[in-house]
């Protein structure tokens, strides 16, 4: 189920009377409930084994995480090689991108060693503040 459906339940739930709602969608149950004028979410589905799986190996492996707003280019220049690429090991303070910000180029260095375990950006893309880049391991 997309997020901005489940964001447009839970609104509507919030300005509704009701006490209790449930939706289900393919592998997605959502059960929204109001008690003592608190509002409680509860979402099950298939994919949440699969999530949990993928946290235990996320715990591992480490983010680079956008330090702006901006457009990411994994390149200097868009006919030059790109700065890094899968399987590439990378040291602390090398630059792995560059984020344009109202015309100005803003280097995206390493915060710590690795090996880069995916890029999870397309060149050219917008991104924001805070958005995951890259995921590097040991």
């Amino acid at each position: 189920m997309e997020i901005e459906k489940i964001e447009s339940l839970i609104k509507l739930f919030g300005r509704s009377a009701l006490s209790r709602l449930e939706v289900a969608e393919k592998d997605t149950r959502i059960v929204l409930e109001r008690k003592n004028n608190a509002a409680a979410l509860e979402i099950e589905s298939d994919a949440a084994k699969v999530l949990k799986k993928s946290k235990l190996t996320e715990k591992a492996a480490k983010v680079v995480k956008a330090p702006l707003v901006g457009t990411l280019y994994t390149a200097s220049e868009p006919n030059k090689p790109a700065f890094i690429k899968v399987g590439d090991r990378v040291k602390k303070g090398q630059t792995i991108a560059i984020i344009e910000a109202m015309k100005m180029m803003n280097e995206v260095k390493s915060p710590f060693d690795g090996k880069i375990a995916a890029i999870l950006v397309e060149n050219a893309a917008v991104v924001e503040y805070d958005q995951a880049l890259f995921k590097l391991e040991d």
